[in-house]
């Protein structure tokens, strides 16, 4: 309500109403069982659930409804998921924007049962029980180099997570900016293994991001 509003979050509405022309049908085809999942460029929305190899408890903070990653005034690449509740589980959680751009065919699948997930750099998000902290680094997987986010940079806020990079921290790797793709999951640990995979979202694949530099990101 606060981005329909003109606040929190008001340049996702602006990339929403570029890339889909009746935003109410969409909401419509959820209600209704018509669409468990409608991506765009930038984001994507999921109705929440469970992935079936994960074998942990289902808090809802670790159940993704919407995730995006877009390009917005300034070169300023905000990265953002809602989940289907705050953040109150007593253990950390791990969030992760994966991007693929241009070497991820080379790296491979970082889990064997989604080929079509491929990244060569991943974002990072641990926020500590009961939503007390958030940390967050970044992870070339071409050079296996990790860089730290500022904690000034990242915002937890509800079910809401957000964090605020420049586009040279994710500089190409031999894609131009537009054509980055990305996708988001949750996770009890962190690592490869899929059954600490609570939710991803788009489900099996990646998809471009948003560039809406005409729009700028609001804190």
């Amino acid at each position: 309500m606060s981005a329909l509003e003109g606040g929190m979050g008001r340049e996702w509405v602006s990339l929403i109403r570029a890339g889909v022309k009746n935003p109410l049908a969409v909401i419509a085809g959820f209600s209704t069982g018509k669409y468990t999942s409608y991506s765009i460029s930038g984001l994507t929305a999921e109705t929440p659930s469970v992935q079936p190899a994960f074998a942990g408890q289902p808090y809802d903070q670790l159940l993704a409804t919407v995730a995006g990653a877009s390009v917005f005034k300034g070169n300023v690449l905000e990265l953002g998921a809602i989940m289907r509740g705050p953040f109150h589980d007593p253990a950390p959680s791990y969030y992760v924007f994966a991007f693929n751009r241009g070497a991820g065919a080379s790296q491979g699948a970082t889990f064997a049962s989604r080929p079509g997930i491929t990244p060569d750099a991943l974002v990072t998000l641990t926020v500590g029980p009961y939503g007390s902290s958030v940390t967050g680094t970044i992870t070339d997987l071409t050079t296996h180099s990790t860089q730290a986010i500022p904690s000034s940079s990242i915002e937890i806020r509800g079910p809401v997570v957000r964090v605020f990079l420049k586009t040279a921290q994710l500089p190409s790797r031999g894609w131009p900016l537009q054509k980055y793709r990305f996708t988001f999951w949750t996770q009890t640990q962190p690592g490869n293994n899929i059954s600490t995979v609570a939710s991803f979202a788009p489900e099996s694949s990646m998809i471009p991001i948003g560039v809406l530099k005409s729009v700028s990101a609001t804190h």
